[in-house]
């Protein structure tokens, strides 16, 4: 209980959400959070899909277009601050497709809007993704996520997030 408490902490540093009210939805296996930031008064967008520790979240600080980006959260350890290393992804029975992310700390991100499109694209039938990160020091961090309900739940982000030209 104690480790979910800690990877809480770090969606929450990861969205800056910490003392904002929130509104929650579920579609299917997503959840889609808006917070808003009790100093500025602006608010947050996410959705996202749990898989024991992990995290795979697809957010906006700021709506408006190719604001969408994807996060991969660990309870493990990633390190890298803000260097780019390989991560993979396999949709269902799909091909895995590999793409350099963003690294720092517990986190991989995903900024490149083309890249979250072919994301979201894949996800809107899939029923499972499967997540292999890499640690500085090279171990693999695997997750494997339900994600029913990807269609509604990306259709509800883009809107939001005014995502969409």
């Amino acid at each position: 209980m104690r480790r979910l408490l800690g990877i809480v902490a770090a969606i929450l540093m990861w969205w800056p959400v910490v003392g904002a009210a929130g509104e929650i939805q579920r579609f299917g296996d997503w959840t889609y959070y808006r917070s808003k930031d009790k100093i500025t008064d602006k608010y947050t967008y996410a959705i996202y899909v749990a898989s024991g520790e992990k995290f795979l979240a697809m957010k906006c600080d700021e709506p408006g277009p190719e604001s969408v980006y994807v996060g991969f959260l660990s309870n493990e350890t990633l390190g890298g601050g803000r260097e780019q290393r390989q991560l993979i992804f396999r949709i269902d029975q799909d091909q895995p497709i590999e793409r350099q992310w963003v690294y720092d700390a517990n986190i991989a991100e995903e900024f490149d809007h083309s890249s979250v499109l072919v994301m979201e694209d894949r996800l809107k039938s899939a029923h499972r993704i499967i997540i292999r990160a890499y640690t500085s020091t090279g171990d693999q961090v695997d997750a494997e996520f339900k994600v029913s309900g990807a269609s509604e739940a990306i259709a509800k982000i883009t809107e939001v997030c005014e995502d969409r030209p």
